[in-house]
């Protein structure tokens, strides 16, 4: 689990949307719905979020990297591994 300092620093890094959604949602570690997803990005100090459609685009995120069930999305392990190997 990365801490609040780890989603900040990658948050305000060069990371693409697709990486920083992802990184919310390793954070995050459950499923979770949209406004809590935008959220947390703003409690990161991440205000582009809000500009953002957040459900087209992790729907657009392939290779099975997230999933959408009826809680909300969450990143599966193959998602999480592709973090950890981005570093």
């Amino acid at each position: 689990m990365a801490s609040t300092e780890d989603l900040v620093r990658h948050l305000h890094g060069s990371h693409t949307h697709t990486d920083k959604l992802l990184i919310i949602l390793y954070f995050i570690a459950s499923p979770t719905k949209i406004d809590a997803i935008k959220a947390v990005a703003r409690e990161a100090g991440f205000n582009e979020i809000q500009k953002w459609n957040v459900s087209s685009k992790l729907s657009s995120i392939g290779n099975g990297y997230v999933i959408r069930s009826l809680k909300g999305w969450q990143i599966t392990s193959l998602g999480s591994a592709y973090l950890v190997e981005k570093g």
